[in-house]
């Protein structure tokens, strides 16, 4: 990874020193508009280019071992933005200042300590729900994230309080991703399973 190119185009997308807007003029502004707050409008609507956080994610992905997406959901960075930076589709030429930062702030040991932590698994349970018929079964999900079958259990029924959030991080991934396909497909337009 090209650190200096990193750097570079950090510091020219006003990431390393306070937002600009394309003339180098500051783009935080504290003004209230119609109730809402103007810095946080103008920082959650500034973009940045996009290749060296793809070369950043893809540099956590290949020394964490943790698919793209959850790290993305670990950052909470919507995982839309994971996969427009190193999915097999089109690929994001700019992405939000603010995904951008919330990528910056993670790295390597941080994603790592965290990982094995215990967190509440009341969102995953929520998210998992939410899926209704399209949730996956106990067998599939303990597949699908490479843990045990009590454990999928759990998050599913919500009897498991806590779990490593690393585990938790490739659920929601995997929720997330359901239910962008689930806009695709109607329960009724699925294919029959034999």
């Amino acid at each position: 990874m090209n650190l200096g190119l990193f750097f570079t185009v950090a510091s020219q997308t006003g990431l390393s020193d306070g937002l600009t807007d394309s003339r180098g003029r500051g783009a935080v502004s504290s003004k209230r508009f119609g109730g809402i707050d103007v810095a946080e409008h103008s920082v959650a609507n500034h973009w940045v280019v996009a290749a060296p956080f793809r070369e950043w994610l893809l540099h956590l992905v290949n020394a964490t071992g943790f698919r793209a997406e959850a790290i993305a959901v670990a950052g909470g960075v919507p995982t839309g933005v994971a996969r427009g930076l190193v999915g097999s589709g089109h690929r994001s030429q700019r992405i939000r200042s603010i995904d951008a930062r919330a990528l910056l702030e993670l790295n390597i040991t941080k994603l790592k300590n965290l990982a094995n932590h215990l967190a509440d698994t009341g969102p995953t349970h929520k998210a998992l729900m939410e899926l209704g018929d399209w949730c996956p079964s106990v067998e599939e999900l303990a597949a699908l994230l490479g843990t045990s079958q009590e454990v999928a259990h759990g998050l599913i029924s919500g009897h498991l309080l806590h779990c490593e959030r690393v585990v938790l991080w490739h659920c929601t991934a995997l929720a997330q991703a359901i239910m962008r396909m689930r806009r695709f497909f109607s329960p009724a337009d699925a294919p029959a399973v034999a």
